[in-house]
């Protein structure tokens, strides 16, 4: 049974979830609406590219960006859930984050060949906002599941 202040921190967790799920969501349509700004990051990385490359470049981010953005609203639900059903939330929600946070970093900051980072940093940039979302909702989970001490 969680004390007033565990439920409060827990619909808090559930708001910032919620939250990071429609970041996320955000974060992964955007690129699909304007992939001309994948396409001008590339571009300067590899002036050399041909259309077809450019074009074969561009796809491929565009595959990926979908690929994780649907694996995180995978990850959002298995947090939401556990959550809603206090079925285990600090180890659902704690693994469901740090794999979030992983992938995220995995896309915007590992270079590429030519030195710069795959992801275009507009986007990079969008994909922060789900990660604190996310943060705040790890941090809220196991504010709730603390241990509280009786006088």
């Amino acid at each position: 049974m969680y004390t007033k202040t565990a439920s409060r921190h827990v619909h808090l967790s559930l708001t910032f979830m919620w939250v990071g799920l429609a970041l996320t969501l955000l974060a992964t349509v955007v690129p699909f609406l304007a992939p001309q700004v994948i396409e001008d990051h590339i571009r300067d990385s590899y002036p050399g590219y041909s259309a077809g490359e450019l074009d074969d470049a561009v796809n491929g981010w565009l595959m990926i960006i979908g690929m994780l953005g649907g694996l995180a609203v995978v990850g959002w639900g298995v947090s939401i859930w556990a959550t809603l059903r206090a079925s285990r939330p600090k180890l659902w929600v704690s693994l469901m984050g740090g794999l979030g946070i992983a992938l995220f970093l995995t896309a915007a900051l590992t270079p590429e060949e030519s030195g710069d980072v795959g992801l275009a940093p507009a986007y990079g940039g969008l994909l922060v906002l789900p990660c604190i979302a996310g943060i705040a909702a790890v941090t809220l989970v196991w504010k709730a599941s603390a241990p509280t001490t009786s006088s």
